[in-house]
Order: C-alpha cells, then structure tokens, then sequence
C-alpha cells in the first residue's frame, strides 16, 4: 500500500516537472505576493494590473525568468513547449507520422463507396394475424 503511494507520488512529481508546474506555481506564489503587497498602496484593481503587466517584476518574476531561460537554452529541442519535449522525448528518434496515408479508390471504406449496400426500400415484417 504504501509502495503504491510512494510510487503515484514520484510519478506527479515527476510529470510536474516535465510541464514546469514548479515554475507555474512559483509564478502564482509571487503573483499572490506582489498583490498583496501592493494592494493596501494602489487598491486591488491597480495592483492586480501592475502586477499582470509585467512593467514591474518582482525578485521571484526575475528568478523564475531566469530559471525559463536556463531551460531553454540548456534544450536540445530548440524553441520547444514542455509537450514538444514530452512526445520528442517518448519517440526515441522514430519520426512521427502525423497525416496517415491517402486510401486509394479501392482500399475505401464500405461508408465511402459510391454503391451503398443498403436497399431503396426498407424491409418490413410480414403482416401479423390475429
């Protein structure tokens, strides 16, 4: 039982940092921080804007800005998304293949086929007796 928690564990972890959700959290973190801290100064509204705008970084924006930029240059898959990363890395060096193939006119399925297998008229039951 606990195995299987430790393991659950280790695997959000470990996905929670392949789509950089410690850099996503640490960014909400100083976000909550700098309206707080501008709020009693500005007002809510202003705050939240000036924080947003990002004309006036914290020195957590500043620090998590750095840590992207670290990331991305140390990323063998230039200007990639963490998903980009994430399917890159399962292929293994196999090439994706997006788009299947055309059908040709004879591999079609029966749904696409000029001639419908369905009959002009439904059949009915015959008549009941009664």
């Amino acid at each position: 039982m606990v195995v299987h928690i430790l393991a659950r564990l280790l695997c959000f972890l470990s996905a929670m940092v392949v789509v950089e959700g410690h850099l996503i959290i640490a960014q909400s973190v100083a976000w909550f921080t700098m309206v707080h801290q501008r709020a009693p100064l500005m007002g809510l509204q202003d705050s939240i804007a000036t924080t947003l705008s990002g004309r006036q970084p914290c020195e957590i924006c500043n620090l998590i800005q750095n840590e992207r930029g670290e990331q991305k240059n140390k990323s063998s898959i230039p200007e990639a998304t963490s998903l980009g990363k994430l399917i890159a890395s399962n292929l293994g060096g196999r090439s994706l293949l997006i788009f299947p193939p055309a059908l040709s006119r004879a591999a079609r399925p029966c749904s696409e086929q000029e001639t419908s297998l369905w009959q002009d008229e439904i059949p009915h039951p015959p008549p009941r007796m009664t």
